[in-house]
């Protein structure tokens, strides 16, 4: 859960992002694709997938 005050926050944020012309949503999933991919990427990940074979 998060503060009222961290709501607004992001709610700021995300009308800043629309008047730059940006998509927070669309922002935001291609942030979590990336993270996601750069977690699925890392040398722990690898090396892991590697001894499990």
């Amino acid at each position: 859960m998060i503060s009222l005050k961290e709501a607004r926050q992001q709610r700021d944020d995300a009308r800043r992002q629309l008047l730059q012309g940006i998509n927070p949503s669309a922002e935001r999933k291609a942030r979590r694709q990336q993270e996601q991919i750069d977690a699925t990427n890392s040398f722990q990940a690898q090396a892991l997938e590697w001894f499990d074979r």
